[in-house]
């Protein structure tokens, strides 16, 4: 069992003192939203009639506020923001009486102005890298290689620039979020090394409040594009094949309907070549292979870990089926005064475990 401890910082300096108030505090991170914190503190009038933290100095719209935890050895930041609201409730009773503060990641600078822009002769990735450092965030950017000839067609962006980012990213299959300062325009992580093992009904090595799973057949098993090149005159064609790494034995190709095939064809969607057209086929097929998807809640003293979106985790003991490697979507920090828990989703391509997933324990199925 780990030792949990949480530290708030206001402008960069340790603001200790809140914990002595703090009812409450929240903070939500996913693999495409912007993290989010709440952060409710109890208060009271002072003698000369003030509250306090409503005339506190460092309660200003737009500080800069970290939040960050510690399980055991585990030191993670949970969160770089910026105080975007205030939330007062003055109660008849004075002891019930709080503020909420509440954020978001630096993201919410990148969503403020909309604008009309043109992009000509770039790729995607070319396009968010240039976005991204106007920020001052450091760009971690997966080459999209298509560049968009000006003399055949020129992106414009007519939405904010996370808007704009979240379009590019999403007809390339990539996820388009910050962590810190460093901001991610790139596909799911998958081979990054897990986290600890997530396990229910396991002996000693429990730690699962809770654990729920769905998996879904109905899942496009094929993916095509045809559409017309105007300037050639000849008919352009494009599929998608498996290019994923597979979390576990058997993917969303291996279902077979009896008599019967599934196939999505895309429409409504403009490309200019094939090789466009197949980086669009190729995102949705990718989306459609996520056949799992699971939620649950730890408590963080007996995991002993943090559990962060866009993170591999096993999880053990939920029937060989479920039992398996999973990526991490989203997860909620919940802090009080006398626990911490993590909410968790998380999603699967794949079912039943891989060789491999699992190292140690009791029992010898991890199912």
């Amino acid at each position: 069992m780990g030792t949990v401890n949480a530290s708030i910082l206001i402008d960069s300096t340790a603001a200790p003192d809140l914990f002595a108030d703090l009812l409450e505090m929240e903070v939500e991170e996913d693999h495409r939203m912007a993290s989010v914190f709440r952060i409710r503190l109890s208060m009271h009038r002072e003698d000369q009639g003030t509250w306090t933290y409503l005339d506190d100095d460092r309660m200003k719209l737009w500080a800069k506020i970290e939040i960050q935890t510690a399980v055991g050895d585990d030191t993670v930041s949970l969160i770089q923001g910026y105080l975007t609201q205030m939330n007062v409730h003055i109660d008849p009773d004075e002891n019930s009486s709080y503020v909420e503060l509440k954020g978001m990641d630096a993201t919410c600078l990148m969503n403020l102005e909309e604008k009309i822009q043109d992009w000509p002769n770039q790729s995607d990735s070319d396009i968010a890298t240039q976005i991204i450092s106007s920020y001052g965030l450091q760009p971690q950017v997966q080459d999209t290689s298509v560049i968009h000839d000006d003399k055949v067609s020129t992106i414009i962006q007519r939405d904010t620039d996370m808007q704009f980012l979240k379009r590019l990213a999403r007809r390339n299959g990539y996820e388009c979020v910050a962590r810190g300062d460093t901001f991610y325009f790139q596909p799911p992580p998958l081979s990054d090394p897990p986290l600890a093992v997530l396990a229910a009904h396991f002996g000693a090595d429990t730690n699962l409040y809770s654990f729920e799973a769905r998996v879904n057949a109905m899942r496009p098993a094929q993916v095509e594009m045809h559409q017309i090149d105007t300037l050639a005159k000849t008919v352009l064609d494009a599929t998608a094949t498996p290019t994923q790494q597979q979390l576990g034995q058997n993917g969303a190709a291996s279902l077979s309907p009896p008599g019967a095939q599934s196939k999505v064809i895309v429409r409504h969607e403009i490309s200019t070549a094939a090789q466009e057209m197949s980086a669009v086929c190729q995102s949705l097929y990718d989306e459609a292979e996520w056949l799992i998807e699971a939620s649950g809640e730890v408590d963080s003293a007996i995991y002993g870990g943090v559990l962060q979106s866009r993170k591999l985790v096993p999880v053990k003991g939920v029937g060989e089926l479920f039992s398996g490697m999973y990526y991490l979507t989203n997860v909620k920090h919940i802090f009080n005064v006398e626990h911490y828990t993590q909410q968790f989703k998380a999603r699967r391509n794949a079912m039943g475990p891989n060789p491999g997933d699992f190292t140690g324990g009791g029992l010898s199925l991890p199912f």
